[in-house]
């Protein structure tokens, strides 16, 4: 619904992604103050914080940044299929990053018995080549899905293979394709700038996705100018019904004889103030920052129960999900190099979800022989 609300409104007003943003940044603030509400005035209404504000600072900017290219990279030639494509590269980038913190995802000729020394990710060495496949796999499916729907509609353009050629790309287009690859990179180093923080701090993700988004919003006012611009645009497009008029009346809706919902003349008066319509990419909007809201609420959940790179995977299958259901409220039937991509994405998904059981389960075993060998240790000590 996501993605559908999206495309809906970037199809009419390419040029609306700082809009959109913003929207995104104040609906979520507002939804997830009640959590963080303080009747002591002293603390700005907001209650004490587990995690030092200066800590949210930098994942605060990163998190401005990211969202903001994401959105503003529809104005230069990047289609919704081509964006979910590139995007697709989230688990890729963020092992490229790992690696580059010291984590590493070979197995190593020692075999498998033995930690790779980075507690990071959690993954010992026997997992890390299924893990590595897992995401190649699941990159590669989620590729395969948006070409194949993007050819069916036509958008061949930018995702034929001839497309990424030096001379069929104009200078717009890689334009939009150097900005999305400057926010994957941001939100690889988000990712485990998070990862980080809960691990000294704890899981304490509400606050990451109250502060995140309601400090994220002053940013906005040098780019005000553009909003306003963006804001007319969206209001000035056609008007969709949203109360028809029989039911702000009750006699005409249930007949004259109905006495059930009849309003006092003051409540009748009244809805003369409630707008009967309202500009169609303006209800599109509501609506994808509403559903956006869900989402980034389940990544941040996710975040504090999984790796970095488990985010990226279960990110990625949302995005071929969202993709599906985008075709579907669109009318048009799923080309089978989309079900082929379906199928290897959740296999590939199914992949790292074994694996991250079987890292869990083997975890728990090693921490109950740990507590049972201290036991016996304690015991024998009492004996002698």
């Amino acid at each position: 619904m996501q993605v559908y609300a999206l495309e809906a409104i970037i199809r009419d007003e390419p040029d609306s992604g700082l809009l959109i943003t913003f929207a995104q940044f104040v609906l979520t603030a507002l939804m997830s103050y009640p959590s963080h509400f303080s009747p002591r005035p002293s603390q700005l209404c907001l209650k004490p914080r587990a995690v030092p504000l200066m800590r949210w600072v930098p994942n605060i900017v990163m998190f401005f940044v990211v969202n903001l290219l994401n959105n503003y990279a529809f104005g230069y030639n990047i289609s919704v299929p081509v964006h979910i494509i590139l995007r697709s590269g989230g688990s890729v980038m963020t092992m490229v990053v790992g690696y580059a913190w010291g984590k590493r995802y070979t197995r190593l000729q020692g075999g498998g018995s033995h930690r790779s020394g980075n507690a990071l990710f959690g993954l010992d060495n026997d997992a890390e080549r299924d893990i590595v496949s897992s995401v190649i796999l699941l990159t590669t499916g989620i590729v395969m899905a948006a070409m194949a729907d993007a050819k069916s509609k036509g958008k061949t353009t930018s995702t034929s293979p001839s497309a990424f050629s030096l001379t069929s790309i104009d200078s717009e287009l890689l334009t939009g394709l150097s900005i999305l690859f400057i926010a994957q990179l941001l939100s690889a180093l988000m990712g485990l700038y998070v990862q980080l923080t809960y691990a000294k701090y704890g899981s304490h993700w509400h606050e990451n996705l109250f502060y995140s988004h309601a400090l994220s919003i002053p940013l906005f006012l040098p780019l005000y100018p553009s909003l306003s611009r963006q804001f007319q645009k969206i209001m000035s497009s056609p008007e969709v019904t949203i109360i028809p008029d029989i039911y702000l009346n009750s006699t005409k809706a249930f007949g004259e004889s109905s006495q059930l919902l009849d309003l006092p003349p003051i409540l009748l008066a009244s809805t003369s103030f409630i707008p009967h319509t309202l500009p169609k990419n303006l209800v599109t909007l509501a609506l994808n920052a509403l559903t956006q809201f869900a989402c980034i609420r389940g990544v941040n959940l996710l975040a504090s129960q999984t790796s970095a790179v488990g985010v990226s995977v279960a990110l990625n299958v949302r995005k071929l999900v969202s993709l599906f259901i985008s075709i579907k409220l669109f009318g048009n039937v799923l080309p089978f190099g989309v079900k082929v991509g379906a199928g290897v994405v959740f296999a590939s998904a199914g992949l790292w979800a074994w694996e991250e059981k079987r890292l869990g389960d083997g975890r728990q075993r090693e921490k109950v022989g740990g507590e049972a060998e201290g036991l016996g240790e304690g015991e024998a000590k009492k004996v002698q």
